[in-house]
C-alpha cells in the first residue's frame, strides 16, 4: 500500500511539474574543485538581529566576506539586517520562505517557496544572482529539476560545521579546521536558534584559516 502511495505522489509531481515546461535534463549542482586555497564561508536560517549582527561584525574585523542563505520570513522580519548585509558587501543566497522539508512536496508548493523569497529579497533592495539552497541540505529530484528551470545553482557545501548540534564552540572549530580544503564550502547557521556557539567558534576559525594561507570568496566569486 505504501509503494503505492508514494508511486502516486511521484506521477503526480512529475506530471504537475511537466505542466511547467520542458523538462530541463541538465541538473547543476554546485560543489567546486580549485588547486588554490581558496575557502567559502556559508551561513543558513538567518537573518537574525543578534547572531547575524555579531557575524558580520566579525566578518569585518577580518576583512572577510561570505555568503547568506536567508529565509524569506525572517528578511521580511529583520529588513534592517538584510541591508546590513548588503551594504558591507556579503552575498545573499536563498533558504526557502518558512524553512520547511522540499522531501514530498508538490513542485508547485517548491516553486512558491523559491520564487516568493526571490521576490521579497529583490524587494529588500537585493541585487545578488540569489543562489539556492534547500532547507536542511534535502532534496529530491524535483527541486532540481525546477532549479534548472528557474536556470538557479544549488549550492551545497563539501565542510559541514554541524554547529546546530555541537555541544561547545571548540567542537565547532576542530570539525571546520580539520575538513577544511581548498574549494571547500563551510556551512554554519547565524539565525532560528541560538547561535552564540558558532559566533565564538567563528571568532577563531577565520584567523586560524587565514593563517593557514586560504582567502574567502562569496559564492558568486567562486562560481565566476
Amino acid at each position: 500500500m505504501l509503494l503505492y502511495i508514494l508511486s502516486g505522489l511521484v506521477l503526480v509531481c512529475v506530471i504537475e511539474y511537466l505542466t511547467l515546461g520542458s523538462i530541463y535534463y541538465f541538473i547543476e549542482i554546485v560543489f567546486f574543485r580549485r588547486k588554490s586555497k581558496v575557502i567559502a564561508l556559508t551561513f543558513d536560517d538567518g537573518p537574525d538581529p543578534v547572531f547575524s549582527r555579531e557575524i558580520l561584525k566579525l566578518l569585518k574585523q577580518y576583512k572577510v566576506k561570505a555568503t547568506f542563505f536567508v529565509c524569506g520570513k525572517q528578511s521580511q522580519k529583520y529588513p534592517e539586517v538584510i541591508s546590513q548585509m548588503v551594504r558591507e558587501g556579503h552575498e545573499i543566497g536563498n533558504h526557502s520562505v518558512n524553512h520547511r522539508q522540499m522531501i514530498f512536496k508538490k513542485p508547485s508548493t517548491i516553486y512558491a517557496e523559491i520564487m516568493q523569497t526571490d521576490e521579497i529579497l529583490k524587494k529588500l533592495g537585493v541585487q545578488d544572482k540569489l543562489y539556492f539552497r534547500p532547507p536542511f541540505g534535502r532534496y529530491l529530484l524535483i527541486t532540481p529539476l525546477l532549479l534548472a528551470k528557474l536556470k538557479k545553482k544549488m549550492i551545497m557545501w563539501n565542510i559541514p560545521s554541524k554547529d546546530y548540534k555541537a555541544k561547545s564552540a571548540d567542537e565547532i572549530i576542530r570539525r571546520v579546521l580539520k575538513n577544511a580544503k581548498k574549494g571547500g564550502i563551510i556551512v554554519m547557521h547565524d539565525g532560528r536558534a541560538d547561535r552564540s556557539k558558532s559566533v565564538k567558534a567563528l571568532a577563531q576559525i577565520i584567523p586560524e584559516l587565514l593563517a593557514k594561507g586560504f582567502t574567502f570568496q562569496t559564492i558568486d566569486e567562486y562560481i565566476n
